[in-house]
């Protein structure tokens, strides 16, 4: 398990919170608010590329709203 300790920025609430991220074998394990921790690093979420064809994804454009990655991973 790694510890990183950063700055999280929440897109959706448009906030930035000073965390302590836990993570292991690429996934996170947990989340941690602390403000009184300095911290000079961002942590920003994953982003998707927007460029895409449509047509290339072999999907209707209705699919691309039910994706894992268009909801709100956690509330903080």
């Amino acid at each position: 398990m790694r510890i990183i300790t950063g700055k999280l920025v929440d897109i959706l609430q448009r906030r930035i919170h000073t965390v302590e991220l836990a993570y292991e074998n690429g996934k996170i394990i947990s989340i941690v608010p602390n403000a009184k921790i300095e911290a000079e690093y961002y942590i920003l979420p994953g982003f998707t590329d927007a460029h895409v064809h449509i047509e290339s994804s072999m999907l209707v454009p209705a699919e691309f709203a039910v994706w894992p990655w268009c909801t709100a991973p956690w509330p903080l």
